[in-house]
């Protein structure tokens, strides 16, 4: 039996964050079937969490949603580890930094990193969305931001209307992170066969008040902070 290490991490979110998945559950099939097999019970649980709503199908199929967990939004468990892919690849051309240090960090998150529930839900604070154009939309009953996207094209700028659900700053979400093996608190205390340790988990997670989760995060959107409490006593 292998040794597991797990923490919990609440996050709350800074800015406001938005939706990223396309509603359209033919779509977001197609999506899935690019990276996993979409007819397995977890992509067809994912599927069956988008709010899809077949009369206003036309309408809501061009949003980019949350799934749902129950009445609450959510966020898919492998956004997580995206976020940490996305955070350790940009911190590993940094000089000085842990992640800088760390070999084959695709494959280490991956396969050591796990995130509980599949599902994490989101709880919305009662907060203002500044700088945004937004309305509640009658269907859902949830707050949707509609914005211009411009593109350069061959045949020159076009401009589209992107519509996405948004939730305000302040939004709350706890998950479980279970790493298999054991999780030294300090990098110096490191070996070939315990590559992950606190310092590290840390560092990611703070990157997060730069680069957050959801749609156009590279533009500030869905920033956050957080705190991590380890659940496993630490290794002797």
């Amino acid at each position: 039996m292998f040794i597991e290490t797990e923490f919990q991490v609440h996050l709350t979110t800074l800015t406001t964050m938005f939706g990223s998945c396309p509603n359209d559950p033919g779509i977001y099939a197609e999506h899935l079937q690019d990276e996993i097999d979409s007819s397995t019970p977890e992509a067809r649980a994912e599927i069956a969490a988008l709010p899809y709503d077949e009369e206003e199908g036309d309408k809501t199929d061009r949003t980019t949603v949350f799934l749902r967990v129950g009445d609450l939004p959510g966020i898919h468990s492998h956004v997580m580890k995206g976020f940490f892919k996305s955070a350790c690849g940009a911190l590993w051309v940094v000089g000085g930094t842990f992640s800088s240090k760390v070999r084959a960090y695709k494959k280490r998150i991956d396969t050591l990193i796990f995130i509980e529930p599949q599902i994490i839900p989101l709880h919305p604070a009662d907060n203002e969305i500044k700088n945004l154009t937004t309305y509640i939309d009658k269907t859902t009953g949830q707050v949707v931001c509609v914005r211009p996207l411009r593109a350069e094209t061959a045949k020159g700028p076009r401009v589209a209307l992107a519509r996405s659900e948004v939730l305000p700053p302040g939004t709350e979400l706890t998950f479980k992170m279970i790493i298999v093996g054991k999780v030294p608190k300090l990098w110096r205390e490191t070996t070939k066969k315990t590559p992950l340790h606190e310092e590290l988990l840390h560092e990611w997670l703070s990157y997060g008040r730069r680069h957050g989760l959801g749609s156009w995060r590279n533009a500030g959107w869905g920033q956050f902070t957080y705190e991590m409490k380890r659940l496993t006593p630490e290794p002797s």
